[in-house]
């Protein structure tokens, strides 16, 4: 069974929050009491869904997709595109400074389809974000959406 926050549980929470940031020691026994008060509130047996705003979420993915572009998974990810590539920049040709750019499928991410990816040379990388702007919110990732012709011919 999953329990609504109530306006309580919210005033609570955001007790405890303030008083944490405080860091004052008398306060630190206050944020004790009311974490005991919140547990109690809220069962082991309860869910509690606290939905998060798009700047949550942002965050989230934006710390998510930093963390993945650092992992061997995308490094292997890399290598299989730039393969697939010839090592070549799909709009000019060029081999020199190469990075691999999502077309869509931010929302797999980390198991975006390589299909959604294309290698870009710097240059023509720019090139395509000066043309169609870069994801401003995580509505805006989630949306990110263009096919492999947007990126020919950038120059």
């Amino acid at each position: 069974m999953k329990k609504e926050l109530t306006i309580t549980d919210v005033v609570l929470i955001s007790l405890i929050a303030i008083i944490a940031i405080s860091g004052e020691p008398f306060l630190a026994l206050i944020v004790g009491i009311l974490s005991l008060i919140l547990i109690t509130l809220i069962t082991e047996d309860e869910k509690v869904d606290i939905p998060l705003n798009d700047n949550h979420k942002y965050s989230l993915f934006m710390k998510n997709k930093a963390e993945y572009l650092k992992s061997r998974q995308w490094s292997n990810k890399r290598q299989e595109v730039l393969n697939r590539d010839k090592y070549r920049c799909r709009s000019c040709g060029a081999y020199a400074n190469l990075q691999i750019h999502h077309l869509s499928h931010y929302a797999c991410i980390p198991n975006e389809p390589t299909s959604a990816l294309v290698a870009l040379c710097g240059t023509c990388h720019t090139k395509f974000h000066e043309k169609y702007g870069y994801p401003k919110t995580y509505n805006d990732y989630m949306k990110w959406d263009f096919s492999i012709d947007t990126v020919k011919n950038l120059k």
